[in-house]
């Protein structure tokens, strides 16, 4: 799981993968930017595949990073994941509704969660990234933040951290 993990939600990964759930987004969901927060930040995460891609939830199976948007080395270690369960065969298999496999490996004692001040950093980079020059992007990001932490309780040290993340990407974005 520790490979998966940082394959998709390490601080190198994590905001291009945010960023390939909020585009690649199918549900009617009215604020999917606040859904997919609220679950990176509340879920465990698991290992199931479905015929398209790489379903991180076992709680929400319609979040799925597809194959294709997957780098070399996601796929390499969903490959290993896969390896790895199909050695232990300890996974379970299903055809969803409307067609489509989903397996999802199962569950061991111990319980995966993205580090929220990753969850943070990655909306706060593609927030500032994506509203135009003349906003307060800052004041924007932190009404997304509010949001957040209104529904769910995140520890001020994450908040912090997540801002200095969120400031060190900024800098090493400038011309040196």
């Amino acid at each position: 799981m520790q490979n998966l993990l940082k394959a998709f939600f390490s601080k190198e990964t994590i905001v291009n993968t945010l960023h390939i759930l909020l585009t690649t987004n199918k549900s009617a969901n009215t604020n999917p930017i606040m859904h997919f927060l609220l679950q990176l930040i509340q879920l465990p995460v698991c290992f199931a595949l479905t015929d398209v891609g790489y379903a991180p939830f076992r709680n929400d199976t319609t979040i799925i990073i597809p194959f294709e948007r997957m780098s070399a080395a996601q796929l390499l270690a969903v490959c290993e994941a896969t390896n790895s369960m199909r050695g232990s065969r300890e996974y379970v298999d299903t055809v969803q509704m409307g067609g489509g496999l989903y397996l999802r490996e199962v569950q061991d004692s111990t319980q995966h969660f993205i580090d929220p001040s990753l969850v943070l950093f990655a909306s706060n980079v593609l927030i500032r990234n994506s509203v135009p020059a003349h906003v307060n992007k800052r004041n924007i990001s932190n009404v997304i933040i509010q949001r957040v932490l209104s529904s769910v309780n995140v520890s001020r040290d994450k908040i912090v951290e997540a801002e200095e993340l969120s400031q060190q990407h900024s800098a090493s974005l400038l011309p040196a």
